[in-house]
């Protein structure tokens, strides 16, 4: 083989992911010292000479390269990987506020729900009735009057938790990068970066009333747990990371 194609070989056999760095500088060293020693002397007649000597250059040339790369590949990684903390925070940001509404929200359901009982109605799946022993009911136009106003505070309040949630998964969503099918994007990036979602998420879960917020961190887990099983499957094409965030 050519001295370059030497070269080539060197760097080919030494890009691998699982050889590290001081590898490398080692390797690199040892060809360091081989052209050191050669620094200053005048180029040798032998044909083997000037063949070892070119492929040295080639090798330290290829090397040098490779480390260069890995500097850019690591700071392209650290970049991908503020993105996707910035990108988890966010998400987990926009899931807190929306946890806290709903509490709070649902104080105000049980205080609503104690002032119908309070005032002699009832919650039935056909809506709010006065009881038959309503303290009022000699008065129906005002038992109506106040059935009607407690009815749509009530509905104000569910109106007002299911549209929190709704734009709050919207917003999940995106922040995960789960516009379309598949994995989303932000989770299979953490699991790659071994930013281990599962756990966190089913604790999250485990506090967590039923609801659609419920259900999309329920989701969110599912996805983690696919993206984990590909990471570790020594057949799946998964790449390392992606840095186009």
């Amino acid at each position: 083989m050519s001295p370059e194609q030497v070269g080539l070989d060197f760097r080919e056999r030494y890009r691998r992911h699982d050889v590290d760095n001081a590898t490398i500088i080692a390797q690199l060293r040892v060809w360091n010292t081989f052209l050191d020693q050669q620094s200053g002397q005048p180029l040798s007649e032998d044909p083997e000479q000037r063949w070892l000597l070119g492929t040295a250059l080639h090798i330290t040339r290829w090397l040098q390269q490779e480390l260069g790369d890995r500097t850019e590949w690591l700071k392209d990684r650290e970049r991908a990987a503020r993105k996707v903390g910035q990108r988890l925070a966010a998400m987990l940001c926009t899931l807190g506020e929306a946890m806290s509404f709903m509490a709070d929200k649902a104080g105000e359901l049980a205080d609503l729900a104690e002032t119908l009982v309070s005032e002699g109605f009832e919650l039935t799946p056909s809506g709010l009735i006065a009881l038959p022993d309503h303290p009022r009911q000699t008065d129906p136009e005002s038992v109506e009057h106040r059935r009607a106003q407690l009815y749509a505070m009530l509905v104000q309040l569910v109106h007002e938790r299911e549209t929190v949630q709704a734009e709050a998964i919207a917003r999940m969503r995106a922040e995960l990068g789960a516009s379309g099918t598949g994995i989303p994007s932000i989770i299979s990036e953490c699991q790659r970066f071994g930013i281990d979602l599962i756990a966190p998420f089913r604790q999250l879960a485990a506090n967590m009333p039923s609801s659609p917020l419920l259900t999309a961190v329920q989701q969110f887990i599912a996805d983690a747990e696919l993206a984990q099983r590909l990471i570790e499957d020594p057949d799946s094409d998964i790449d390392f990371y992606h840095a186009n965030l």
